[in-house]
């Protein structure tokens, strides 16, 4: 293996590498990454298999490989010319995920662009020759690129690959592993939920608040908790809401908005999804309970009875 040259830019994380090599039956053993990653070969042939595919690749190929997909290349035999061993290069180019900061204005190209890094985490190989020669040399000329080049170089890759002729590897992506780091950020946006819930408190806000693209955070979120960042936000607003209608003479209202919700009809509707029923009946079952508790214990206060009322914890324990 010959010398590798990179060039690394720690803020964005994206970053470019060389691999000149002129040995045989060169092996890159499985890689799997939580970025993105562009692949160039040239000047050799052998074989690639990316998730569950297993395909022959020779000259110039080109592949764009997603987050978390298994891949790894096999050089067979290098090119050669009268009789001379030809180098063989592979170049790639790691990215991490992007989002569109204002998805109400989203353009056909940052549409396309969306389509595209949707379609690689199921690994895309490209077709059109003088795309993949192009984009081969456009790589090739990175490294030579301050840290705004080398972004601005990577869009440039990038708009020229959203149109291309390209086919899809795999029929299913493979699925995200929940590492540490990825762990902790998820910790961080609970602990921001639970202390903003009342407040208006949007994906892109908590998204940008653990350093993660919306898509990346909500998939992340839903494997360690088992629902959707709005499942989870409109049930820790709705365990509120369950604490203050038992403890509080507050309008039903009044509840609503201060747990979080804008419009009253959001409030019941996720009420009534989460609990079985509507909050005014909600607040009756807890009355009638509370009665009947006092009845069997003289001298113990209204709040300590709703406080130890079965129904009411049995119906806030079933939300989280």
């Amino acid at each position: 293996m010959g010398n590798q040259n990179s060039i690394i830019d720690k803020r964005s994380n994206v970053f470019s590498l060389a691999q000149p090599c002129i040995d045989n039956n060169t092996s890159i053993h499985w890689r799997v990454s939580g970025e993105y990653e562009l692949h160039f070969f040239s000047g050799s042939q052998g074989s690639a298999s990316i998730g569950n595919k297993v395909l022959n690749f020779s000259n110039e190929s080109l592949f764009l490989i997603g987050p978390n997909l298994p891949h790894c290349w096999t050089v067979e035999s290098s090119a050669s010319q009268n009789g001379r061993t030809c180098h063989f290069y592979h170049r790639y180019v790691c990215f991490p995920e992007f989002k569109v900061v204002h998805p109400s204005q989203r353009q056909t190209a940052l549409r396309q662009l969306e389509t595209l890094m949707e379609e690689a985490r199921y690994g895309i190989q490209f077709q059109d020759p003088a795309v993949i020669s192009e984009v081969g040399s456009l790589m090739m000329n990175l490294d030579e690129s301050s840290n705004c080049g080398l972004l601005g170089g990577l869009f440039g890759l990038l708009d020229l690959l959203i149109s291309s002729k390209r086919s899809i590897l795999n029929s299913q992506a493979f699925p995200e592993e929940v590492n540490d780091r990825s762990m902790h950020r998820i910790n961080k946006a609970i602990t921001y939920i639970k202390r903003n819930f009342r407040n208006g408190i949007s994906l892109a806000k908590v998204s940008e608040v653990v350093s993660m693209s919306p898509s990346h955070f909500c998939r992340v979120f839903k494997k360690k908790y088992g629902v959707g960042f709005i499942d989870y936000l409109n049930k820790t607003r709705v365990e509120n809401a369950c604490e203050l209608l038992h403890s509080s003479d507050d309008t039903v209202s009044s509840i609503a908005y201060e747990c979080g919700f804008s419009h009253l009809s959001s409030f019941n509707r996720n009420f009534q999804k989460y609990v079985g029923q509507s909050p005014t009946n909600y607040r009756v079952q807890l009355k009638n309970s509370s009665k009947i508790k006092q009845s069997r214990t003289p001298g113990t206060s209204n709040r300590a009875n709703r406080a130890n009322s079965p129904e009411v914890f049995s119906n806030v324990a079933k939300l989280l």
